[in-house]
């Protein structure tokens, strides 16, 4: 019974992950025609496109552009471990791990599989996207380019493309394990299984939306700096798509460096404290 059990939740992982790679290679194979590049690469000689791939991989990346990649990992955060913690609770399957391990240490090593998990398949999601680029263009070969032979609005960390690229990647990648494990975090108080399912999605627009809005409206009124700051500091973009989508046209988010380490150690934070609530309400629990 057990066996079975785990079974069909390894199941229910792999073919959430399958689904994704098709979304994903899917959405950019329609930005690649809709957006003209696939026209734009049979008008240039192919010793001229170097540039392309690089392009739509940022424009994939940024919630400006494209909006799908991000509501991807939204849901993803919720979908592809957390909720089997939510589901263990439910069924009492983990009170039989609970015996055997200190509670503190059995929610430590979920956190740390949650971060696992979400670390692979966010590797899982890049790599799609890498390879579809390559089989549409041919090429995802950016070494020889400088800062300035892209107009782009993007706020890269680096006038090297392709150091610029390797640092997002790791950035980008740190950014979403650590909204995932805030996700998994909010599994001891989300009672509900299809709430949780859905609660990455609806917390990831609100950070996103919100901190904007409220935020940005404050300074218009009062014309401070501080509510920029704090709503930079909630702003989830900053996080998983750094240097990508800026919070605001303002001259003290022009560090690319400074945003996201600000954002991240919030978020850590966040997720430290929210850790130590869950763990106290398990223990409790138990």
């Amino acid at each position: 019974m057990i066996y079975s059990y785990l079974k069909n939740l390894q199941k229910n992982k792999v073919i959430f992950i399958i689904f994704s790679v098709i979304f994903i290679a899917l959405s950019v194979i329609h930005i690649f025609y809709s957006e003209g590049y696939a026209d734009l690469t049979k008008s240039l000689d192919p010793s001229e496109i170097h540039f392309i791939p690089i392009s739509i991989y940022y424009y994939v990346q940024s919630s400006m552009t494209s909006i799908q990649l991000t509501l991807l990992l939204f849901i993803a955060s919720s979908n592809i471990f957390a909720v089997d913690k939510l589901i263990d609770k439910q069924s009492h399957f983990s009170i039989l791990t609970k015996l055997r391990v200190n509670p503190n240490k059995y929610y430590k090593n979920m956190l740390l599989i949650n971060s696992v998990y979400s670390f692979v398949y966010y590797l899982i999601i890049q790599i799609t996207i890498i390879f579809t680029l390559f089989i549409l263009i041919g090429t995802f070969d950016f070494s020889q380019l400088e800062q300035n032979d892209i107009q782009t609005h993007y706020n890269l960390f680096s006038n090297s493309y392709q150091n610029s690229f390797f640092i997002y990647l790791i950035f980008s990648s740190l950014g979403f394990v650590i909204y995932s494990d805030f996700i998994y975090s909010l599994s001891t108080w989300i009672k509900n299984i299809y709430v949780y399912r859905g609660s990455g999605l609806i917390i990831g627009i609100l950070l996103t939306a919100l901190p904007a809005i409220i935020c940005g409206s404050i300074f218009n009124l009062t014309n401070s700096d501080l509510f920029l700051y704090i709503g930079s500091l909630f702003f989830l973009p900053n996080l998983i798509n750094p240097g990508l989508q800026p919070f605001v046209n303002h001259t003290i988010f022009q560090s690319p460096y400074l945003t996201y380490l600000t954002t991240l150690l919030f978020y850590c934070i966040m997720l430290l404290i929210l850790s130590l609530l869950s763990k106290r309400k398990e223990r409790n629990y138990e």
